[in-house]
């Protein structure tokens, strides 16, 4: 046999904490397309508390991207284009956009845990009880 013609294969099996990890990672996609209905308790206490702290994360968030995009934008302005005062005014806005994402998070959040305290904790009894 020619040594072009010879042929090797190296196989190499994945150690168990891959495994482990290829697995999560199937288990997170096989379940895409389809709506995954559980009536187990813990899972209702866990949707339950990702609706309280999901909203006031992106909306706080979104406040805070959008702040920093307009001070980025009015930096711009006053350094680049010597624009002083259109710069200075998206500034302005842009910094009162960041100094209230912080308290619009609590505020929602705070209304969001009251909204939902009562059913949380009468859950969360529940599972602790049995």
């Amino acid at each position: 046999m020619d040594e072009k013609e010879k042929y090797e294969f190296n196989y190499k099996a994945p150690t168990p904490s891959e495994k482990k990890m290829i697995m999560s990672i199937r288990s997170e996609y096989e379940d895409l397309g389809k709506t995954k209905i559980t009536n187990s308790d813990v899972d209702k206490l866990i949707h339950l508390d990702k609706l309280v702290k999901s909203l006031p994360v992106a909306i706080s968030l979104s406040f805070g991207i959008i702040g920093t995009l307009i001070f980025s934008f009015g930096l711009v302005l006053t350094l680049q284009f010597n624009n002083f005062i259109l710069g200075m005014i998206l500034n302005i806005l842009g910094i009162l956009l960041l100094s209230i994402a912080y308290p619009i998070y609590n505020i929602i959040y705070k209304r969001r845990k009251n909204k939902y305290k009562k059913e949380i904790l009468e859950l969360s009894e529940k599972i602790l009880n049995n």
